[in-house]
This record gives C-alpha cells, sequence and structure tokens, in this order.
C-alpha cells in the first residue's frame, strides 16, 4: 500500500522529521519507494560541524563515488586513485548548502582512514574541487554559501566556471576572514566572489566578516560591492572590518528592501548615512565597535520602522546628544535595545519616547548599576539583561505585575527569549 503513495504524500510524511536523520536513514530500508523519497532530505545539508569522523568518511566516500571520468583524471593526477562503485542515485543534485569549512573538516576526516597524514595537505583542495565540480554537474540546488577562510584551501575556479548557473539559486552567503590569511592562492578565491556577482541576483542574506585582514581589503576593494549591487532584494546584510564609498554606494540600491543592518568594528569617516529614511523596511540596526558614528552621520534620520536598536560602543565615538537624537527619532517603535552608552539625559528621554519597548539589555559601570536597576523597573518592558564589571543579571517581569514593577530574577536554567543582534550560522528555510 505505501508504494502506492504518490511521491507529494511522502513529501508532507517527511516533512515532520526532515531533520530526524536517524529515522529518515530507516527510511531507506523499508523499500525502494522509500528510499527514493527519503535520500532528498539525508543529503540536503550533508556538511554539518556534529559530524563523527567515521560518518564524514562515509561521506566523501559516496561524494567520491559520484564521479565521472573528468573528474576521477584530476585525482589521478595528484597520485590518487578511486575505485569505488558507482553511486546508486545522484547524491550531489539533492545539496542545498554548501559550507567550505564542513566539506574541509568532512575530506580531512576521510584522509585519515584513506590516505598518509603527510599528504592532507597537498590533497585537500584537488578532493574538494572535484567534489564541487560534482556538485555543480549534477545541479545542485545551493541556497546556501558559507566561506570560512581560515587556511589557503579554496577550489579552484574551474569546479564553479562551467556551471555559473548552479550558483544563481544562491540565497544566503556568509564570508569569515581570518585576520591573518594571506591569500597566497587568491585567484580562485576573488574568482568565484566575482562569479557570485555575476551569475546570482538572489541573495536575502549576506554577512561578510573581513576581520580587519588588510590582504582582503587590498585585493578586492569593490568585489563585496559588486555582490551587493547585483542583487534584487537584499533583506539582512552585516558587515564586519570592511567598509567603502563604494560598499555604502551599492548599500544605497537596497533601501527598497532592507530589513536588517549590522556594522561591526568599521570605521564611517566621511561617510554620511541621511539615505538611511529611504530604508522604509528597515526594522533592526545594530553598530558595535564602530568609529565616526557621529549626528551628522544621519543617525538622527533613521525611519521611524526601526523596531530593534544596538549600540556597543568604545563609548568615545557616540555622544550623549547623538544617542538622544535617535531615540527622538525612532523612540515611538522601538521594541528590544542594546546599549552601552547610558546617562541621566539618555534614560529620560529613552522613558519618555520608548513607551513599547520590551526588553532592555544594558551594560553599565559598577557605580551606575544601582540608579540604571531602579530605573529599568519603571519602563514597561518584560524582561530585561543587566551587565556591570562584577554582575550580569537576567530579568523578566511578571506581566500580571506590571503596575507594581514585580521583579523575579531567573534561574540560568530557565529559557530566556532576548534580541541578540545577529546569528553568524545559516538558517534553514
Amino acid at each position: 500500500m505505501a508504494a502506492t503513495l504518490p511521491d507529494l504524500c511522502f513529501e508532507e510524511i517527511f516533512s515532520y522529521f526532515k531533520y530526524d536523520y536517524s529515522t529518515l536513514f530507516s527510511c531507506l530500508l523499508t523499500n525502494r519507494v522509500w528510499c527514493r523519497n527519503a535520500v532528498p532530505y539525508l543529503w540536503k545539508c550533508p556538511f554539518r560541524k556534529s559530524l563523527t569522523t567515521l560518518n564524514a568518511y562515509h561521506l566523501i566516500r559516496t561524494y567520491l563515488s559520484c564521479l565521472n571520468n573528468v573528474e576521477l583524471s584530476i585525482l589521478n593526477s595528484h597520485g590518487l586513485y578511486i575505485n569505488d562503485k558507482n553511486a546508486i542515485f545522484e547524491y550531489g543534485r539533492y545539496a542545498e548548502e554548501l559550507p567550505f569549512k564542513y566539506l574541509n573538516d568532512a575530506i580531512r576526516s576521510w584522509m585519515k582512514l584513506k590516505v598518509d597524514f603527510w599528504k592532507y595537505e597537498k590533497l585537500l583542495q584537488p578532493i574538494s574541487t572535484v567534489i564541487c565540480h560534482m556538485l555543480m554537474r549534477q545541479e545542485a540546488n545551493i541556497k546556501n554559501v558559507g566561506i570560512e577562510l581560515d587556511r589557503e584551501n579554496f577550489p579552484e575556479l574551474g569546479a564553479f566556471s562551467e556551471y555559473q548557473n548552479c550558483l544563481s539559486r544562491v540565497r544566503n552567503l556568509e564570508l569569515y576572514m581570518d585576520r591573518y590569511c594571506t591569500f597566497t592562492r587568491s585567484q580562485s578565491f576573488l574568482g568565484f566572489l566575482f562569479q557570485i556577482a555575476t551569475s546570482c541576483s538572489n541573495i536575502s542574506r549576506l554577512i561578510i566578516n573581513s576581520n580587519n585582514n588588510s590582504n582582503f581589503h587590498s585585493l578586492s576593494p569593490d568585489v563585496i560591492a559588486g555582490i551587493i549591487l547585483s542583487q534584487k532584494n537584499i533583506e539582512e546584510l552585516s558587515l564586519n572590518g570592511i567598509i567603502t564609498p563604494t560598499i555604502i554606494y551599492a548599500l544605497q540600491r537596497q533601501v527598497h528592501s532592507l530589513k536588517i543592518l549590522k556594522f561591526e568594528n568599521v570605521k564611517f569617516k566621511g561617510i554620511s548615512f541621511t539615505w538611511l529614511n529611504r530604508c522604509k523596511k528597515l526594522e533592526t540596526i545594530a553598530f558595535i565597535r564602530c568609529n565616526g558614528m557621529l549626528l551628522d552621520s544621519g543617525l538622527s534620520y533613521l525611519t521611524t520602522n526601526i523596531k530593534n536598536l544596538e549600540i556597543l560602543d568604545d563609548k568615545e565615538s557616540f555622544t550623549s546628544s547623538s544617542v538622544i537624537e535617535v531615540f527622538h527619532s525612532i523612540g515611538e517603535n522601538l521594541m528590544t535595545l542594546k546599549l552601552n552608552i547610558i546617562d541621566n539625559n539618555i534614560m529620560n528621554v529613552i522613558s519618555m519616547c520608548c513607551l513599547n519597548l520590551e526588553f532592555i539589555d544594558v551594560e553599565v559601570p559598577d557605580e551606575m548599576y544601582t540608579v540604571v536597576r531602579r530605573w529599568i523597573e519603571t519602563l514597561p518592558v518584560k524582561s530585561f539583561d543587566l551587565h556591570s564589571d562584577d554582575d550580569d543579571d537576567k530579568y523578566i517581569i511578571d506581566e500580571s505585575e506590571i503596575g507594581e514593577a514585580d521583579v523575579n530574577k531567573i534561574d540560568e536554567s530557565d529559557e530566556f527569549e532576548e534580541f541578540d543582534g545577529f546569528d553568524d550560522k545559516f538558517d534553514n528555510e
């Protein structure tokens, strides 16, 4: 009876446990129909941090069994001969995520059981190249790409150049650089970024963390701007350690779609942000350890749609007056706030303007802790997080007792929801 069910029914069934890999694996053994319908779910996100060495070995072994003669010849030229039987399915076509770090980690796990230790780094790039080429050849539905460069092992550009259409489906791109990465093999990495800029126009979430890598800045001053410019609707953008006038120009082409905007460790010397008032969909904005964001940069022109605000700075770049202007501008709709700049004037304007505030996270000096805590208890917030040099308290206010500001301290075992900026991880769609 199960074999007569249409595929749509199986999709509905498997959707309830699509991340329960042990159950999905059991479905493979039921019969051919169940196996054929379970395989796509098992192979959507094959590269994960939690893979054991043995599981990673079997994963890479299966992918290597999918290689064609051209791909096998590349490995043969490096002295690596694969004799595994041809795979039953085209497993590569089901992949929706390509996190290069986890791909390399899985390859290293495979090599531990298959090749000599001294060949590890020599073979890593060729193996990752042929696997990526296989994924592109089998038209993998890649939606999420994660690049974390801490070494010089990025696949050769030829793995992607022949099948650029596969990159057109990317929706989420995350790029993390090691501060000391020297880019001695920069051509393939930068070429990949240029291919993203030319072939992909549907990225909605873009995370760039250059970690203030001077080599990256000198090699690609405009490649990030090119990626931003080529997208139709970026909804979330995070920039860490990199900003240029061309990037700011590119950002202005996304004012119609931006919902989340984060800047961290960047210097805004000579850059105006008056265009922010055109970001009508912008709801979350964060400035973390940034320099040069003064009043005349445009913070006072933030759209009133802002619901989540985060200002964590060295306390020298932001003046009290500039922060006050921000709350006058966006306070009405503000719901969550993170702040490490506080004084009496700021507290007064928050009390007057931020009447819909639900959560506040404040970092204060020791001498202000008691004063700020008493002030927070007068706010109409449901929960708050208060930090000082010697203490770190999380509180939730019982909504039934809000009138009396009854504050109960949370046990560390309790769940506590709060706006904590941006998660540096993939979001499964």
